[in-house]
């Protein structure tokens, strides 16, 4: 692990090497015009991480950065499999209809993307609707999915399972349910 040193708003962040990839091991607290912080403690920073909309998801990482690709995710979620030795036949996939969204699960719940162990430092943050937090066993992230030509594709990430999908309902529409989601930032 390492540190680096955010040089637009002096934000330093932990960043762990998986792979040849960089990553945040923290969620992105640049403060944008439309990000959303539930200061909550009511203390002036936003230790937990902003949340933000994903029409400004190509300016929010810091130069040499991205936000994180499905294919990032992806590795990583083969990484923690393995280091949990969760067993292929145990992984369960779910087609959610009447989209192409995928489900998948560890039927025997030994991945624990939560747990201490967990080397991106996850935790169940859930999500921002309007200026409510929700969803809160969860975790919900931005991830660029350069296949689909959607930038509101998201994962939500629970325990032993997470989701891979997009919709506009609740991030095009009504603004005051308007989402707001979290991102971590990579470097190859």
């Amino acid at each position: 692990m390492d540190n680096f040193l955010d040089t637009r708003d002096g934000n330093t962040y932990e960043i762990i090497q998986i792979d040849t990839d960089w990553w945040f091991r923290e969620n992105l607290r640049y403060e944008t015009a439309l990000s959303y912080c539930p200061n909550f403690n009511k203390k002036k920073d936003c230790k937990m991480g902003n949340f933000y909309t994903y029409q400004e998801l190509d300016e929010l990482c810091p130069n040499g950065w991205h936000v994180s690709k499905l294919s990032e995710w992806e590795a990583y979620f083969e990484l923690m499999k393995t280091k949990k030795q969760v067993q292929e036949q145990h992984i369960q996939y779910e087609t959610i209809v009447p989209r192409t969204d995928i489900m998948v699960t560890d039927t025997t719940k030994q991945l624990q993307l939560f747990d201490a162990n967990n080397p991106l430092n996850l935790s169940a943050r859930g999500w921002v609707q309007g200026k409510r937090r929700q969803k809160i066993g969860t975790i919900t992230l931005w991830a660029s999915n350069p296949e689909l030509e959607d930038a509101r594709f998201h994962l939500h990430i629970g325990p032993n399972s997470y989701v891979k999908h997009t919709h506009a309902h609740h991030i095009d529409d009504k603004r005051q349910k308007k989402r707001k989601f979290t991102v971590r930032c990579v470097k190859n």
